[in-house]
């Protein structure tokens, strides 16, 4: 049952007891040393309640030791075993009162303070815990070699010491102060180089400071020391695959599964893993393993050293890694469904809806997407994505005026998303809006070569292509990199009739970035435009062999080579336009023109005819 916690150390740090470790061989320090304060009950009665508390009869225990009191009221022990009673039974705030009357009775005493840190700890009271724990560190530190101390308790305090040092560790993880939690732990090891929780949960703490190679080595002696321990594995698991050593771990995360079949997280690392290697299949079947902790038993599981823990961090993380496998499976309905598990689960998690409006969208279930992504920015209104899955969604279904006040709101989170806004005013034809928006994007993003572009493009459609021109000089300025930046004010300089300007742009865009398309298809159209065929043929031939499915290439290839005469070389190019694109009327009227050149007027009328049907 303790395993069912294990998915919780990696989220969230680690727990207080790593499960399959075996107890300590120093005493139980809640019970045999309350027998060992300073006031000696009665044999009969004490023994009594300690073994009605082994046996779990926690209200008769109680009874028992409030009776001890009653007639002891100096007796620290009698409040040290009512203490651990009530913490048993859930009673936290009474059993700090039970330590806080030991500790007034006997001082000195260590067991009585660890117990106090302890019950300070299940209340989730850190840092009021540290100070206890450095106190009782320090008093079983002073008598770790007193000789009475030895004989009398076997090396009690010495083990107390240690097991302070532990909870002290433990504590410090808790509060994520991983830096200092170290060395504590290393004090631990000191004192007892065979202690195998205190080795692991070094190796727990390394992990979260990243220092992966030095938590192997850690998890390493722990799992020598106890190789029963299924968190050890896990967590070893853990480090090799941040090492991207996937393929190692795997063995790691079967044996700690092997260990314990409830160690849920060391299923969910296991699929991980398998996605890591791509092995998508397999990652299914490990995530489906690591299965939701549903609320209702979460303190059943729950061990009272973590605090702050909600499963339902845990549940977002499985299931938005099996919607990540489903998806590259393409199994998108499965990736509905299992998000509404998720929402099942917690209806309040803003990532659920998110990625189930994601998935809705490849559905093709555009209103119910809409809804999803609404639901997702109500939950969580200052994540983005959602804003931006929503304004792209109305762009797609031709709503964009819809998508205008999303991306205002997304604006406030990012102000880089006013590119997109300017975008969409643009596409709308609100051109002077567009220009405003423009304007503003430079103001918000002065270093930024997107808004200057942008700023040029719409001013462009004003036709204002002086101001043009000198905003894409500006963007070209801040990104003289960037090829497309090139053919836009190449397009500017042709348009204000700098012809040889241009082409010297073009020839720019080509020196930069040879491999992309669009810059030989453009510099092709203009050699076209110039009537140099023969210049303009090899640059649409390059495009095609760039970019083979390129309906446009093939149908520019096909017109050079008809404005050359070929026309029988010009028709399989008009042809494979057509296969690409065969809602392109001029594919159609391309090649029904090459026909009748060549005579073949009968089959031209039949291109000719479907070439009218696409245009109405």
């Amino acid at each position: 049952m303790n395993g069912r916690t294990n998915w919780l150390q990696q989220l969230f740090g680690p727990r207080h007891k790593s499960p399959g470790t075996p107890k300590p061989k120093a005493p139980n320090f809640e019970e045999t040393s309350a027998a060992s304060a300073n006031t000696s009950p009665a044999p009969s009665d004490f023994v009594r309640g300690l073994v009605l508390t082994t046996n779990g009869q926690y209200e008769e225990a109680l009874t028992v030791f409030e009776q001890m009191i009653l007639s002891e009221r100096d007796n620290s022990s009698a409040y040290t075993a009512k203490g651990n009673v009530l913490g048993r039974l859930g009673r936290p705030e009474e059993a700090l009162l039970a330590h806080d009357e030991a500790i007034r009775l006997t001082p000195n005493s260590t067991h009585a303070l660890y117990n106090k840190g302890k019950t300070l700890v299940d209340l989730g009271r850190f840092e009021e815990a540290l100070p206890v724990f450095d106190q009782a560190i320090l008093l079983a530190s002073s008598n770790v070699h007193h000789p009475l101390t030895l004989i009398a308790f076997g090396g009690y305090e010495k083990d107390m010491a240690t097991v302070a040092y532990r909870h002290k560790g433990v504590v410090l993880t808790q509060l994520k102060r991983f830096e200092e939690a170290l060395p504590v732990f290393d004090q631990a090891i000191l004192l007892a180089p065979k202690d195998a929780e205190a080795h692991y949960y070094k190796g727990v703490v390394l992990t979260q400071l990243n220092r992966f190679r030095e938590a192997l080595v850690a998890l390493d002696v722990a799992i020598r020391l106890n190789p029963k321990s299924s968190d050890a594995y896990q967590y070893r698991g853990f480090a090799l695959s941040s090492l991207g050593r996937a393929q190692e771990a795997l063995p790691a995360f079967e044996q700690a599964i092997l260990l314990n079949s409830d160690n849920l997280f060391a299923y969910y690392q296991k699929g991980d893993a398998l996605v890591t290697l791509g092995r998508f299949r397999e990652a299914l079947t490990a995530l489906l393993l690591a299965m939701p902790l549903q609320l209702d038993e979460y303190s059943a599981y729950r061990d009272t050293s973590m605090s702050f823990i909600v499963p339902e961090h845990y549940n977002s993380a499985v299931f938005s890694k099996r919607a990540l496998v489903l998806t590259k499976l393409g199994l998108f309905e499965q990736v509905v469904a299992n998000f509404d598990q998720l929402i099942r689960l917690n209806s309040e998690d803003a990532n659920a809806y998110y990625g189930k409006g994601s998935a809705l969208v490849k559905l093709g279930r555009l209103a119910e997407a809409e809804s999803s992504f609404r639901q997702a920015i109500q939950l969580k209104p200052n994540d983005l994505n959602p804003y931006l899955e929503l304004a792209s969604l109305f762009v797609q279904i031709g709503q964009q005026e819809k998508s205008l006040p999303v991306l205002k709101a997304a604006i406030r989170l990012k102000p880089e998303c006013i590119f997109i806004y300017t975008s969409v005013l643009n596409e709308l034809g609100r051109f002077e809006e567009a220009l405003a928006s423009a304007e503003d994007g430079v103001l918000l993003n002065p270093g930024n070569p997107t808004a200057y572009r942008d700023k040029g493009l719409v001013l462009g459609m004003l036709g204002r292509f002086e101001e043009a021109l000198l905003a894409f000089e500006q963007a070209i300025r801040l990104n003289p990199a960037d090829a497309d930046l090139y053919l836009r004010k190449a397009n500017v300089l042709k348009q204000l009739g700098r012809r040889e300007e241009a082409l010297r742009t073009l020839e720019q865009a080509v020196r930069l970035n040879s491999d992309d398309v669009k810059v030989y298809l453009v510099i092709g159209a203009e050699l076209f435009e110039r009537g140099q065929f023969k210049k303009a043929l090899p640059a649409f031939e390059w495009a095609i062999r760039l970019a083979p499915d390129n309906a446009l290439a093939h149908y520019s290839k096909a017109c050079v080579l008809a404005e050359l005469g070929q026309f029988k070389k010009s028709l399989p190019s008009f042809e494979q336009a057509i296969r690409l694109n065969p809602d392109d009327p001029d594919g159609y009227r391309g090649q029904a023109l090459i026909l009748q050149e060549l005579g073949r007027a009968d089959e031209a009328v039949h291109l000719l005819q479907k070439a009218q049907e696409l245009e109405r």
